[in-house]
């Protein structure tokens, strides 16, 4: 018996500690933590279905700098650097594709060619990327409330928008009323200081933080497999559906639901940058052929991911709604006094430049890139200082 009472004073010592270094955690998050898109030095080798994604190169790559974003790492001091972030759904994102082959990184070899950063005071121009999929106005302005303060220097916020708001209400099934609860925290960050935390491992503080110190220390890559496999089943799920919407709802309810979300956003990032670029983005906006018909899988009624769905609005449908989209935000944002561009037509509507109905192969993205850059170009000089 005299080894017992060692072995249980040295338990409970080691119990009670880990209890202390989880509240601890708990306490450090809530006083220093920060809200980041991604989480920050997480690096990924994503490793391309090739039945599910057979047009796409097989490995895309990914890097995400000490703030969250998808990019560059930031420079320690701003004087000499000017700071352009971009924002928007999937297309923005680009998961799928190569970090090199993203739009928002092709636009930064774009704006530090010989000359361009002059234009806004600089020597360099850092772009970070925060695109997250399916997010909206509403979403993307819970996600600027959270992030800005992450922004000392602000220079540009280019929002590359307007599809994720037809797809999200087609998700919804048309809703005459949006929900009024937010998504939990992590669906619009991948890193955030809110709990709700406990006493099991994967819901402990400490492991928080532990995995933000590997990610930082120990240039860690995950490696995912086979992405995308699932695309090709729901492009045959959508090429079999039992029922198709011929008509458009009045989209009344997703008008108004823009029109509000897009105010607060523009209003938001009016107060912290010193431009806001909107951009009403393209989609491949032409008639498809039968076979064309076969690369899309999305623009189903309710949410293609999370439901085995047999009803899907026609192709001319979904153009509708995305067209009506867009024009209201660019009603909006001309009224709220935001430099608006708009992409339609801008980006040839074929399958060399469209992976799907959507999003862009690495060639569209050097088209979009192209044409931002250019935009930014046109400006007067005083109005990127």
């Amino acid at each position: 018996m005299s080894f017992v009472a060692p072995l249980v004073g040295a338990g409970a010592a080691a119990a009670l500690g880990a209890a202390g270094a989880e509240l601890a955690s708990r306490a450090w998050l809530s006083k220093h933590g920060r809200y980041y898109v991604w989480p920050p030095y997480w690096r990924a080798e994503i490793q391309l279905d090739q039945k599910g994604l057979p047009w796409l190169p097989p490995v895309a790559r990914w890097s995400i700098n000490s703030q969250g974003e998808r990019g560059a790492e930031p420079p320690q001091d701003w004087t000499d650097t000017a700071r352009v972030v971009v924002a928007g759904g999937s297309t923005t994102e680009c998961y799928f594709l190569d970090q090199e082959a993203t739009w928002a990184e092709q636009l930064r070899g774009l704006l530090n060619e010989p000359g361009v950063p002059e234009r806004f005071s600089a020597k360099h121009v850092h772009v970070g990327n925060i695109g997250r999929s399916v997010m909206d106005a509403e979403f993307q302005t819970t996600i600027f409330e959270k992030v800005l303060p992450n922004y000392d220097r602000l220079d540009l916020v280019v929002l590359f928008m307007g599809n994720s708001e037809a797809v999200r209400w087609m998700h919804l099934r048309e809703a005459h009323e949006y929900p009024k609860e937010q998504p939990p925290t992590s669906h619009l960050f991948g890193a955030h200081p809110e709990g709700p935390f406990g006493w099991k491992p994967s819901t402990l503080a400490a492991r928080r933080v532990v995995s933000g110190l590997k990610r930082r220390y120990m240039n860690h890559t995950d490696v995912l497999e086979r992405a995308g496999k699932r695309l090709a089943e729901l492009r045959l799920r959508r090429a079999h559906a039992a029922n198709w919407i011929d008509r458009m709802s009045d989209p009344k309810p997703l008008l108004d639901h823009y029109d509000v979300s897009l105010r607060a956003l523009l209003a938001l990032l009016k107060t912290k940058a010193k431009r806001v670029l909107y951009i009403a983005q393209p989609w491949l906006d032409r008639e498809l052929n039968a076979e064309e018909q076969l690369r899309t899988w999305n623009f189903g009624f309710g949410r293609p991911y999370q439901e085995v769905l047999d009803t899907y609005y026609r192709y001319e449908v979904a153009c509708e709604m995305l067209h009506a989209v867009r024009v209201k935000g660019v009603e909006v944002a001309q009224e709220m006094g935001v430099e608006v561009y708009d992409m339609s037509g801008a980006v040839p509507h074929d399958f060399e430049h469209y992976y799907d109905s959507l999003h862009h192969t690495p060639l569209g993205n050097r088209v979009v890139a192209e044409r931002i850059a250019e935009r930014i170009h046109t400006v007067p000089g005083e109005m990127l200082r």
